[in-house]
């Protein structure tokens, strides 16, 4: 997404027009860097989408003061940002989409890291805020890389509420968009990041409304298996839940249980139905011998919709099921 965000700034803002002469080559470079430092300074640092017309003005003049920009540059310079199409430009100033705010936000951490004090923690603070965590996505995605460092601050943050384990179970985004980081440094932060599922898992299950009223066990179960699956479904992730997915199915706990299946709904779409299969077979030997009663009957209808193509297998889940809750009709109260 962040190779996608980087190659349509750069077309939007002329790097690639052919009409233009040498003399104009880093254009684009100089209105990238002036988006990036409008996000950054007047809007992320400020905590605003958009801003009065009369500020953005200012900031403008102040900008081409520094870089001793004469008038007409300026009057050219403003016509042609108006032409890319990315700024909406009234009595207020905003960016066109919220994801332009976000990226161009990130250019400026990746394209200023050397100038900026701590710039691992900003993107560690910045990953923990509800309303910006798609720029540390994005700079990550800027280097191609997230390093073991900063994924050690992630998983240290203080931050134990539902929405801190929310964001260190979600970690796997930023190993999709720091596609080529090493091979330790994502086995590391998978094994940790999945760890997640369970301990959310609860949090949903806990929560209650003011009335006492809990989420069903398994809507819940629901909810982190959906999340997991937009946060490691990658097939630059692929191998390596694979080896963890053998790990953890020779080496089997309680609390592996949850994380094993978050891998089986990772993975669903990228293993082969073959693999699916015996994947799901084991799972379904697993839960058996180590999941209690309620685990195993809120699991069934998702192993029935992992192997949904597969009629012979659903029928035999769907018999387990209600033999099952038959013989347990104390756990139905738990699902």
């Amino acid at each position: 997404m962040t190779e996608l965000y980087d190659r349509f700034s750069d077309i939007a803002l002329g790097r690639w027009d052919k009409d233009k002469g040498i003399e104009v080559l880093f254009e684009y470079l100089v209105k990238k860097r002036f988006l990036a430092s409008l996000a950054h300074i007047e809007l992320h640092s400020k905590g605003r989408v958009e801003m009065p017309r009369i500020e953005f003005d200012q900031f403008l003049d102040g900008y081409a003061q520094e870089y001793d920009w004469d008038s007409e540059y300026l009057t050219s310079f403003l016509k042609e940002l108006e032409r890319t199409g990315i700024l909406q430009m009234t009595e207020t100033v905003m960016f066109k989409h919220r994801s332009f705010l976000d990226y161009f936000g990130a250019f400026f951490i990746y394209d200023q890291h050397d100038k900026i004090e701590d710039v691992q923690g900003l993107i560690v603070k910045i990953y923990f805020d509800d309303n910006w965590g798609d720029a540390a996505f994005f700079s990550i995605g800027l280097r191609r890389e997230v390093s073991e460092t900063i994924l050690g601050k992630i998983f240290d943050f203080a931050k134990d509420d539902i929405g801190g384990h929310l964001a260190k179970f979600g970690v796997g985004r930023l190993l999709q968009a720091g596609w080529h980081s090493k091979a330790k440094t994502k086995r590391t932060a998978l094994e940790k990041g999945l760890s997640y599922g369970p301990i959310l898992r609860k949090d949903f299950t806990d929560a209650a409304d003011q009335q006492g009223n809990k989420l069903p066990g398994i809507l819940a179960d629901a909810i982190v298996l959906g999340i997991a699956e937009t946060s490691y479904a990658s097939s630059f992730l692929f191998s390596d839940q694979m080896e963890l997915l053998k790990k953890y199915t020779k080496e089997p706990s309680e609390e592996k249980i949850f994380v094993i299946l978050s891998i089986l709904f990772s993975l669903k779409d990228l293993m082969s139905k073959a693999e699916l299969k015996v994947a799901t077979k084991e799972y379904s030997d697993l839960l058996d011998k180590h999941g209690d009663v309620a685990d195993q009957v809120k699991a069934f209808p998702f192993l029935m919709f992992l192997q949904k193509d597969n009629e012979a297998t659903v029928k035999k889940l769907r018999k387990r099921a209600i033999a099952l809750m038959r013989k347990h009709p104390e756990v139905r109260s738990q699902v």
